[in-house]
């Protein structure tokens, strides 16, 4: 698992190893240019992964500061130090969210992730 999440992490395809994984930093290809891996789909548990990730290292401290009572001033502080750490980590949680999801999956479907060009050869 955790050499996809490292491919993910490089922004690599998880099943071809090419450079296809980030349109830009912020935003995930639909799919691999080079294989036809489908990154994203409305059916995927990639973004159920992506929002476990969001909410354990950058809401859940917001919330525990809040039950705690600290001071306003410590709250905004933490608030904004916590969101430019998520916009500067951003295509590191879509890496690592996809290369869980493509694990995961490719662990309970085998034919899921066969490439279009492999499909292609079993027909011929």
């Amino acid at each position: 698992m955790f050499k996809y999440i490292i491919k993910g992490i490089k922004g690599v395809c998880p099943k071809c190893d090419m450079k296809t994984l980030f349109h830009n930093k912020f935003k995930v290809n639909d799919k691999c240019r080079d294989c036809g891996l489908t990154f994203l789909s409305n059916d995927d548990g990639t973004w159920f992964f992506l929002l476990l990730i969001d909410r354990a290292f950058f809401i859940f401290p917001l919330v525990v500061l809040m039950y705690f009572g600290f001071e306003p001033l410590i709250f905004v502080f933490v608030a904004l130090i916590l969101g430019s750490i998520f916009v500067f980590v951003s295509s590191i949680r879509l890496g690592i969210a996809v290369g869980i999801d493509y694990y995961l999956n490719s662990k309970s479907s085998k034919d899921k992730y066969i490439s279009t060009r492999e499909k292609n050869n079993k027909k011929n």
